[in-house]
């Protein structure tokens, strides 16, 4: 492993190895909640109705929900 220099790992997202491995962890043992958090960062012009639809083997995410990823991605950032 290689440890980013201090500066770059202060303006990170994820600060830590430790903090990276917690946020692992919860998606791994709670799925739902951590996604529901995780995805409410984002730009939703209609919320979902459901997390997760999980129908082996086919899974749908943010089920009735509506985004525009060009907008998350560029036009929330100017």
């Amino acid at each position: 492993m290689f440890p980013p220099p201090p500066q770059l790992a202060k303006r990170a997202w994820i600060k830590t190895r430790q903090q990276y491995e917690q946020m692992y962890r919860e998606s791994i043992d709670n799925t739902e909640k951590f996604w529901d958090r995780i995805a409410s960062e984002l730009h939703w012009f209609k919320k979902w109705e459901k997390v997760l639809e999980w129908k082996p083997p086919y899974a749908k995410w943010f089920v009735g929900a509506k985004t525009n990823i060009a907008y998350n991605s560029l036009d929330a950032q100017i």
